[in-house]
């Protein structure tokens, strides 16, 4: 009994649509920035989906800071879905602070990405995405995390 058990367990997570295997969202915890390649502040300018299934967006953002790796002064980033939430244009708006993984790198979800040439926002698997409105309180804590 408790190898079905298991195994429904991790079909549940391996399948797509997994978002339904969290029982609980994790909250996003400003220290968990520090594993990001890249930290900016920025005004969203614009969010275009690029796929339906499994779910990804461009997010575009007019850079006013660059907290932690290279920016230019406007980035695109992918935002891939996984985990417990994917990609959401209520979501990417307004003025924030991103984490993101730089380009190159092994997709950090369990789905295809879609924009390996991209930045690509992160998103741990059933926990907040790491695109945070950018309060002073917010940007305060990123800055403390960097600071020598």
């Amino acid at each position: 009994m408790r190898q079905i058990f298991a195994a429904v367990a991790v079909g549940a997570v391996l399948l797509p649509g997994a978002a339904a295997a969290c029982a609980q969202l994790t909250a996003f915890a400003v220290d968990s920035l520090l594993r990001a390649d890249i930290i900016l502040v920025g005004e969203v300018t614009g969010f275009e989906r690029v796929s339906e299934a499994p779910g990804a967006a461009l997010v575009t953002v007019r850079v006013s800071e660059a907290i932690k790796g290279g920016a230019g002064a406007e980035m695109v980033l992918i935002w891939n879905d996984g985990g417990a939430m994917g990609p959401s244009e209520a979501r990417a708006r307004g003025r924030v602070v991103i984490g993101a993984m730089a380009t190159g790198r092994a997709s950090a979800t369990m789905v295809t990405d879609l924009r390996p040439d991209l930045p690509m926002i992160a998103q741990p698997f059933c926990g907040d995405v790491w695109m945070q409105p950018a309060t002073p309180d917010m940007v305060a804590a990123v800055h403390g995390l960097t600071a020598p």
